[in-house]
């Protein structure tokens, strides 16, 4: 899944209030963590996760999933003997199903188009993507954005795997990234916003503290069991 987010700050500026969930590498390599202390640390991402940004976000030019109980998905992969499984209250896990002949089962793929899956291409699973060109100053500028002013609209772009956004919305996804590179003290440098600035120091910081954030989305993806 692919999307454009635009986010506009807040008229009256951006209030840092909110807490940070710092992941450092001592914590994340302490093998003496018991299953525990990993649920309380995941209910707090999840907690902070929730917490409405300040900002506010428009999603654009989000790609078609590509999943075999779409029409002319369905139609391409039946016209060459596909199997199509469909869950009656969730048609969105729909499956492709061949007879794997390495594991000698039956095997559901969950898209329709993909590479590299040699057998279910037999069936109509094809490599073949569906490509949208965007101009993205000109989706900028009509969204009230491209400038150095306050309240100027930000845009950056999301791509992510079923596994995130099978579990999440793209809302949640696209909110807390947002949160995460707009709305944090990590990117702000005595009170002047730093992002944006050609500093590859900065440039370093922003994409750090973008793949935390990310880190947090999908623990709060793939909840832990004790």
């Amino acid at each position: 899944t692919s999307f454009i987010v635009l986010y506009t700050p807040p008229p009256g500026g951006i209030q840092f209030n909110s807490t940070i969930i710092n992941h450092n590498e001592e914590n994340q390599n302490d093998k003496n963590i018991n299953n525990n202390n990993l649920n309380i640390n995941h209910n707090q991402i999840v907690q902070h996760l929730q917490t409405p940004i300040q900002g506010s976000i428009t999603i654009h030019h989000q790609n078609r999933r590509d999943k075999p109980h779409l029409p002319d998905e369905m139609a391409r992969i039946q016209q060459l003997g596909g199997r199509i499984h469909i869950p009656p209250k969730h048609p969105v896990g729909s499956r492709v199903v061949v007879r794997s002949s390495v594991h000698k089962e039956d095997i559901g793929l969950a898209m329709s188009r993909s590479i590299g899956d040699w057998e279910w291409g037999k069936v109509g699973v094809i490599p073949d993507p569906i490509v949208e060109v965007v101009d993205l100053k000109s989706l900028l500028l009509e969204n009230g954005g491209g400038g150095a002013e306050e309240g100027s609209a930000r845009m950056f772009v999301v791509a992510g795997s079923d596994g995130l956004f099978d579990a999440r919305k793209v809302e949640f996804v696209a909110k807390n990234l947002a949160r995460g590179f707009f709305e944090s003290t990590a990117m702000y440098d005595g009170g002047d916003a730093v992002v944006g600035d050609r500093n590859d120091d900065v440039q370093r910081q922003f994409n750090e503290h973008g793949l935390n954030v990310a880190m947090e989305l999908v623990l709060a993806a793939s909840p832990m069991k004790p």
